[in-house]
């Protein structure tokens, strides 16, 4: 009726139980990839140009950063936003 399977609603069910709400929230076990991460400062400027120039996809900002004089790819300019 909810969305989940009996199952799920009896172990959802017994951790409540078990541990209240802080048992419920998302624990996730991955790690984060911190080596392929946009360094601060480039985000920090990305976001200022976005901000700048609202109307620009994700190619054009790319494209203002490399004349700033730093490389992020189209693709990791989308990473960036999201």
């Amino acid at each position: 009726m909810m969305g989940y399977s009996q199952d799920s609603f009896h172990r959802f069910k017994e951790l409540h139980e078990i541990g209240g709400e802080t048992a419920l929230q998302e624990r996730s076990l991955r790690k984060p990839l911190l080596a392929n991460r946009t360094p601060p400062e480039v985000e920090a400027l990305s976001v200022r140009l976005s901000l700048e120039l609202p109307a620009c996809g994700q190619v054009r900002i790319a494209n203002e950063l490399r004349k700033r004089g730093h490389s992020l790819s189209p693709a990791g300019m989308r990473g960036v936003w999201l």
